[in-house]
């Protein structure tokens, strides 16, 4: 029995030796064949003590892979089990990157309070260990969250306290500029968030990873055509030329979640200038890709831009259904204000197919919800104004 179990962990080892060879060799993304047989050991390697030490790299690096390829559900079931084997072999410094990985990719999935129960875990270990990047590491993945949540100033927060643990050619502050340049949009404070973005892309630059050069490119090219739809300017042109050199280079990766949160935001981009083909067929390939890779809240935009381009096009029973499916999803989610923005396009359909009573309904409702937004005044004001404007209509309706 004893010779058994020794062959067997040998073969364990040499072939958790031998798959982590393979990872560490490719380039981007694991192929299929690599992945399938590297999860495979992992199965029988995590139970294995002698082989620790090659599964311990084996998930660190495949990680990030994983995540590119978008691999969320079975990964994660991986990267737990190895953080309670970390645990069982008192290795603090792997359950504190792997808790951090744990909880990136639940924010992925938008199970925000399961995503900082691993957070604040990697945050201990990442204290006790003294590790100043790996804190702040933590700390922008909370300010990230906070932002998804629209908690401004806890997202700003967060993220200055990152960049003041962070030394000044430090990759990870890409990162804190980004939560800060998040936050901004969310206020409307359009050059603030312009230079918080533009900053964060220079870092990339500096670090020269394509893929990460071509968020902050995709997150350039959000601000300028989100301040070409709300802050009274064109720069629709420049967003397109940001938006389309990003996505060229996450489809070469390739990186299909990011990719898809590209051709969203390309999409908005042939929307505000009436291409409406164009944006439509951009949404839909989009919207597949967050659907499978289990991504609700990216998938209640696309949902929402859609219901737009129904709704502008006359398709207003389509229209008012796409609506009411972004807002299940932002209500499951506790997205307040975004729910009350696709609520509104819920309104517009009513209106337009005369349904007065059920219109103002809406409105009434939407007002009394408008508490949600008082942290972020700009938003709270536009919204307001969208609803007050809106049950005007729908009274003037009623009393025709």
């Amino acid at each position: 029995m004893s010779d058994y179990v020794e062959i067997f962990t040998t073969y364990i080892v040499n072939g958790a030796r031998d798959a982590l060879s393979k990872v560490q060799q490719s380039t981007g993304t694991v192929s299929d064949k690599d992945r399938v047989q590297a999860w495979h050991l992992l199965g029988y390697a995590l139970g294995v003590q002698a082989a620790w030490p090659q599964v311990r790299q084996l998930l660190l690096d495949l990680a990030p892979k994983m995540e590119m390829a978008g691999y969320r559900d079975e990964w994660l079931a991986f990267l737990r089990a190895g953080a309670e084997r970390s645990v069982a072999q008192q290795d603090l410094a792997v359950e504190a990157r792997l808790s951090l990985s744990i909880g990136l990719l639940l924010r992925l999935t938008n199970d925000y309070s399961e995503a900082e129960r691993w957070l604040n875990r990697g945050l201990f270990s990442f204290q006790s260990l003294g590790d100043a990047h790996g804190i702040a590491s933590v700390y922008n993945q909370m300010g990230r969250i906070r932002y998804l949540q629209h908690q401004d100033t806890e997202a700003v927060q967060f993220a200055q306290n990152a960049l003041g643990l962070l030394a000044d050619d430090d990759p990870e502050r890409a990162e804190s500029y980004f939560v800060l340049g998040m936050a901004a949009l969310h206020q409307r404070q359009w050059e603030s968030a312009e230079q918080s973005h533009r900053l964060s892309l220079a870092i990339r630059q500096q670090s020269g990873d394509p893929r990460t050069i071509a968020w902050a490119m995709q997150n350039v090219g959000t601000v300028l055509t989100q301040q070409s739809e709300y802050g009274g300017v064109d720069r629709l042109v420049e967003a397109a030329e940001w938006l389309e050199q990003a996505a060229l280079l996450l489809e070469s990766l390739p990186d299909p979640f990011h990719s898809a949160v590209a051709r969203n935001s390309l999409a908005l981009v042939h929307f505000q200038r009436g291409e409406l083909e164009k944006a439509t067929r951009l949404f839909c390939q989009a919207e597949i890709v967050f659907q499978t890779s289990n991504s609700p809240e990216w998938r209640a935009r696309v949902l929402n831009n859609l219901g737009l381009i129904y709704l502008q096009s006359g398709q207003l029973i389509e229209a008012e259904k796409i609506f009411r499916s972004a807002v299940a999803i932002y209500a499951q989610l506790g997205d307040h204000a975004d729910r009350l923005n696709s609520q509104h396009g819920i309104v517009l359909a009513l209106l337009a197919q005369q349904r007065f009573a059920e219109a103002a309904a809406l409105c009434q409702q939407g007002l009394t919800e408008l508490d949600a937004l008082k942290d972020a005044p700009a938003q709270y004001a536009e919204k307001e104004s969208w609803y007050r404007s809106s049950l005007v209509r729908a009274q003037a309706g009623l009393r025709a």
